[in-house]
């Protein structure tokens, strides 16, 4: 059977912007930063081979034919794991439709 368990309050939330492309000017990076924003910036590229094989065939898989943009970023959530760095250990995942209204706890 399933468990929730409690998140210990001597573990903060941290918000991370996960993303890739091109890097982030110094000062929206900076600006993020001191927001308490955590920067996640990867390249596909820097994946294992399998764990990128996985990726394409999904995207492949799902979009029946060409990936799509959207495709692709839906795609690399199963592939958090290897994409943030290790000194994080939980995870919610939240899509860019959702507004956060007031900073977690």
């Amino acid at each position: 059977s399933a468990q929730l368990r409690r998140v210990s309050r001597s573990s903060p939330t941290r918000l991370h912007l996960v993303y890739s492309g091109m890097r982030l000017p110094t000062n929206e990076s900076n600006q993020l930063e001191r927001a308490g924003i955590g920067l996640v910036h990867f390249s596909l590229q820097n994946l294992p081979l399998r764990i990128h094989c996985l990726y394409e065939l999904l995207t492949v898989c799902m979009s029946e034919g060409q990936p799509q943009m959207s495709t692709r970023a839906f795609m690399l959530k199963p592939l958090m794991a290897w994409i943030l760095p290790p000194y994080i250990s939980r995870v919610i995942i939240l899509d860019m439709d959702v507004a956060l209204l007031r900073p977690p706890k």
